[in-house]
């Protein structure tokens, strides 16, 4: 599994050498915070060492960024902030007990815990609106990306084996359909309800777009078509 990572190239390097994730940077400071660097954003994101250690030789700093959905892993956010707390709302599902899948923690408290896909699309739920799951929870699916643990990104792995990142393949991580079965999500939302996408921080970067196959992903990557973030 991949080395352990001292250094946000390193670990950018170690997601796609280990795992197949194609990565991209997002910016690390201010206002726009966790906004992509490269100008087309998710669809810049690749596996290529080359292009990952020129991006991250011009932000060192830069935060990892990583598309969501079948070509990599569905995420369910689970948000601890302004007065909302989703493990409370996982409880009240009858998920407090999370399933053996890998999980980290965020800056905010809350957890972003990964699964296989269904092998169908899944969509992002709407932000504030929490439309389709409980308070404090959304999905991260196809058209969304996540921040990625890696030195001062603020996510940090989970040092439970069960959830480890490292240790745990995502062969064997839990199915997203099983743990919205579970939960009794509804409806999830469609791309016309999903928040408003958020544009790269400078137009003008020298992004380019690559081809976001990986060797070693478990599906082909699919061009997204959106950019929610969490």
């Amino acid at each position: 599994m991949a080395a352990r990572r001292n250094t946000p190239i390193d670990a950018a390097l170690g997601y796609a050498r280990a795992r197949g994730w194609p990565v991209f940077p997002c910016s690390w400071r201010g206002e726009l915070r966790k906004r992509p660097l490269t100008r087309h954003g998710l669809h810049d994101a690749s596996c290529d060492p080359d292009q990952i250690r020129e991006w991250w030789g011009r932000w060192p700093e830069a935060l990892i960024g990583m598309p969501t959905g079948q070509a990599t892993a569905v995420v369910v956010d689970v948000d601890r902030k302004n007065g909302v707390d989703g493990l409370d709302t996982l409880a009240e599902l009858g998920a407090a007990i999370l399933p053996d899948t890998p999980i980290t923690h965020t800056a905010s408290g809350g957890l972003h815990i990964f699964f296989r896909g269904s092998g169908s699309v899944i969509r992002n739920t709407a932000g504030a609106r929490w439309r389709g799951t409980g308070r404090g929870i959304d999905l991260r699916g196809d058209g969304g990306y996540v921040i990625l643990a890696a030195p001062g990104s603020g996510v940090r792995l989970d040092g439970e084996p069960a959830h480890d990142i490292d240790q745990l393949s995502m062969r064997r991580a839990g199915r997203i359909m099983e743990f919205v079965d579970r939960v009794g999500i509804g409806e999830l939302a469609q791309p016309d309800e999903l928040e408003d996408p958020l544009p790269p921080v400078n137009d003008s970067s020298e992004g380019r777009l690559v081809n976001r196959r990986c060797q070693s992903s478990p599906s082909p990557n699919r061009r997204l078509n959106s950019t929610t973030v969490t």
